[in-house]
């Protein structure tokens, strides 16, 4: 769930108003825990394990050229126009705009605050990165 503040700081620091992102909730929600967890064969239980299963990456969210782009180009991942990003235990997800999360990710992931994990209806591949900036994968094959 994307917070408030983060919302406020953006419209401070640009002039305009945070893009729509959706909170899933309810059904829509449900539904996409349940591919999700379905398609990587997991659990919600499970989630600790699952998160450790991830391959590291040479990226680093912290680094200063730091560009989502780059670990999908690295990765051969096609995104598709909207993603998913997992806030919390997969319990707060939001759906996004692909292009803005690239472009704004500074403004969305905080270090030292955000775990995130992303990913598409593809449910193919989630990118995770943790609140010290290590950037993990995880890929079906």
């Amino acid at each position: 769930l994307m917070e408030e503040y983060k919302k406020d700081l953006f419209l401070s620091e640009y002039g305009i108003a945070f893009p729509d992102s959706t909170e899933l909730t309810g059904i829509i929600l449900s539904e996409v825990q349940f591919r999700l967890f379905d398609s990587f064969n997991f659990s919600k239980k499970d989630t600790i394990d699952f998160l450790h299963s991830f391959s590291e990456t040479s990226f680093d969210a912290l680094d200063n050229d730091f560009k989502l782009i780059d670990v999908y180009n690295q990765y051969r991942i096609v995104p598709l126009k909207k993603i998913y990003i997992n806030w919390n235990d997969f319990e707060k997800i939001d759906k996004i705009d692909v292009d803005f999360l690239d472009k704004y990710f500074d403004d969305i992931w905080f270090p030292s605050v955000d775990d995130i994990e992303i990913f598409d209806d593809t449910f193919n591949w989630m990118i995770s990165i943790r609140h010290y900036g290590s950037v993990m994968i995880k890929q079906k094959i």
